[in-house]
């Protein structure tokens, strides 16, 4: 388990990244993009890929994921978690479970409720549900206790 470390500046662009889409009614993804220090992953950007959108579901075609491999690549970046909203309660669904944008052990990802309609820096690691994909492909909620040790907000 590598913990994420994250500036309020990316969790405060990320969020009004999410408040956008959702003003219109609609999901949306950003993606946490980090560099790996030996003991930690040290969030530098949140990107927003491009990406079609409706209140319960947001696609990414190929050729944005094509241009985000190359980010990654001259960058030397990684994607450290997937964060996205939903319209009613925080949970990962069967479709964000068989849909997720990362696939490597430990991956995190972050679904904001509500549109992250309330959503500010101070709430952000309590209102979220956060999951992370463990040993068989598989999604588990970490518990609320746990979360802090996954990611922690800095100045």
């Amino acid at each position: 388990m590598i913990p994420v470390f994250c500036p309020q500046s990316v969790v405060k662009q990320t969020i009004a990244h999410l408040q956008a889409a959702g003003a219109v009614g609609h999901e949306c993804l950003v993606l946490w993009l980090a560099r790996r220090l030996d003991d930690r992953l040290e969030v530098v950007t949140a990107h927003r890929p491009e990406q079609r959108a409706w209140r319960d579901r947001f696609i990414v075609d190929a050729a944005e994921m094509a241009s985000l491999k190359a980010l990654l690549r001259k960058d030397r970046l990684m994607i450290a978690a997937q964060v996205h909203s939903h319209p009613k309660e925080a949970f990962h669904s069967f479709a964000d479970d068989e849909g997720a944008f990362i696939r490597h052990l430990g991956a995190l990802s972050f679904v904001i409720p509500y549109f992250a309609r309330d959503s500010s820096v101070s709430t952000f690691l309590e209102e979220a549900a956060l999951h992370e994909l463990r040993e068989g492909n598989r999604w588990s909620l970490v518990p609320f206790e746990g979360v802090r040790a996954r990611c922690q907000i800095r100045p």
